[in-house]
């Protein structure tokens, strides 16, 4: 498998700030446009396949904005935003296909063209905002908010036909979010906690499949998913020299609708990927002085991950468990941190789990599974200049 990619950007934004005694303004202008022209393909003369592809994309995106804040007391603001976004995006494929006894790499133009595209589509969005807050002290503070997200559509890239290059469209979220943010107890312990319900419409998935005896990826709108939680993080600084860190997050993630490639909704039968139910992180740091010159940090931290699914298959076979990774480190600092010596350990457990996956086993009959690093020590020297 070969790739060859040439990408490009540029972005500009424009903005205009406001401050009065009671109310202030944030507004700009934003645009963003990128090129990306990659040849990929596959060079297998021992299975009779040799291909090359030429895909095309530019993507051109305008956007205006405006969010105000508005001081109702010396406590309560309002705040509210909208934005307007348009994005177009142009699409072009070629694809031609090799005798076996083709040196590598096939030159485009030299081979059985199969695929000829050239297509365009712009997608609109116009996505609100507002929030309230409240300030039950001067160091404790309460909001609540909702706002409209967007993600723009496109196209396959591996489309084989004007058909297959049909547009998919934007996705867009719905998000409700009420928290509480604050330090207590002389600023001793922090807290940032929050509440939420994510609503996906139009959500974007993508599927390895077979079509009419060949492998095809699916990229299509299949399904709506609400996404509910809690998240909890903050720090304690027990002393001056000893400091805890801790995060918890539950998630509560289900398909509303999921329409399979049969036409029937199977979303009773998924579960979304990459959601875990229960994530969570709990770490400590130590430091002390040795001599007028020399400090130690000692840190050693655990983070826990609930089941998940890396596919949106919901594959079994790739299906992580729940597990649990120690990390710790030992860290000489000299003269103020210009120069520093860091031991340190990843995974001290030596645990085996999945980060990704790909489910082809309705294509190509096979599944992929792709694993974190294992225990692993590094020792690094730096110097600040």
């Amino acid at each position: 498998v070969f790739v060859f990619e040439d990408q490009n950007q540029f972005s500009q934004e424009l903005q205009l700030n406001y401050d009065a005694d009671n109310w202030s303004l944030v507004s700009g202008l934003y645009y963003f446009k990128e090129e990306d022209v990659t040849e990929s393909g596959i060079f297998g003369p021992d299975i009779a396949f040799v291909s090359n592809s030429l895909n095309d994309q530019t993507t051109t995106a305008y956007a205006a904005y405006a969010d105000a804040t508005f001081d109702l007391s010396d406590r309560l603001s309002l705040s509210a935003g909208i934005r307007f976004t348009e994005e177009e995006k142009d699409f072009a494929r070629i694809q031609e296909f090799f005798g076996a006894t083709t040196p590598m790499v096939p030159v485009l133009g030299q081979g059985a063209r199969v695929t000829d595209i050239d297509v365009s589509e712009t997608f609109s969005n116009t996505s609100p905002k507002f929030s309230i807050s409240y300030d039950l002290t001067d160091n404790v503070t309460t909001y609540a908010s909702y706002s409209r997200g967007f993600k723009s559509g496109g196209f396959d890239g591996r489309s084989n036909s004007g058909l297959e290059a049909q547009p998919f469209d934007a996705e867009t979220l719905s998000a409700w979010e009420a928290g509480l943010k604050g330090d207590f107890f002389n600023n001793t312990v922090s807290v940032s906690s929050a509440i939420f319900l994510n609503q996906y419409e139009d959500l974007q998935v993508s599927s390895f499949t077979e079509q009419n005896g060949a492998f095809a990826a699916i990229f299509t709108n299949a399904a709506e998913a609400s996404i509910a939680g809690f998240e909890v993080e903050g720090s304690w600084q027990a002393n001056n020299n000893l400091r805890f860190d801790y995060a918890l997050g539950y998630l509560d993630a289900e398909y509303d609708t999921f329409i399979g490639e049969n036409g029937q909704d199977v979303s009773d039968q998924l579960t979304p990927a990459n959601a875990p139910d229960w994530t969570g992180r709990l770490a400590a740091e130590y430091s002390t002085q040795i001599s007028s010159s020399v400090d130690l940090i000692l840190t050693g931290a655990a983070s826990h991950r609930g089941d998940v699914y890396p596919t949106v298959s919901s594959s079994e076979v790739l299906r992580q468990g729940a597990y649990t990774l120690y990390d710790a480190a030992a860290r000489l600092e000299f003269e103020n941190g210009k120069y520093a010596l860091t031991l340190s350990g990843r995974n001290l457990s030596d645990e085996e789990y999945r980060t990704q996956g790909f489910d082809l086993s309705d294509s190509l009959g096979y599944q992929l599974g792709y694993y974190g690093a294992p225990r692993t020590f590094t020792l690094t020297a730096s110097v600040v200049y």
